[in-house]
């Protein structure tokens, strides 16, 4: 923005409109106010924000857990190959892990259900992967 010139109000509202950035930010980055932005939204009747559109959401973050959390039981079995064993700790760590995927998934059915007013059970892509990881870590668990 310039100072004789103003703000350029076509690129405020691609920024606005896509919600991938705080209101703040948009306005820090284009040099103007908060109250700015709320005035020339109402005033030219921008559409709503679709707050977290570029975020993973849902299922996707779950998913993404889930790989992490394989990457991590690979890494401790590579660790238990070569030290031969694995500390309590790291057993903890995995069991943490696997919780949180739990009540991630149910809370993932629970919205779902909220917004169908209908039971819907777990992605059974999911529900395989969280299998594979409990035989993996019962199975490093009894060596």
């Amino acid at each position: 923005m310039t100072e004789l010139s103003g703000p350029d109000w076509d690129a405020v509202r691609r920024d606005y409109v896509a919600g991938v950035i705080d209101v703040e930010e948009i306005a820090a980055r284009h040099g103007i106010t908060k109250n700015q932005i709320d005035y020339y939204r109402a005033k030219a009747c921008w559409p709503k924000r679709r707050p977290g559109a570029n975020r993973p959401v849902g299922l996707d973050i779950i998913r993404r857990m889930i790989r992490l959390i394989d990457i991590q039981v690979a890494a401790l079995e590579e660790t238990m190959r070569k030290a031969g064993s694995m500390s309590a700790t790291e057993i903890r760590t995995l069991e943490t892990m696997t919780k949180t995927i739990d009540r991630l998934i149910a809370m993932d059915v629970t919205e779902s259900g909220k917004r169908a007013r209908q039971e819907q059970k777990p992605d059974p892509e999911l529900e395989a992967i969280r299998e594979r990881l409990v035989n993996r870590i019962q199975a490093l668990e009894t060596e």
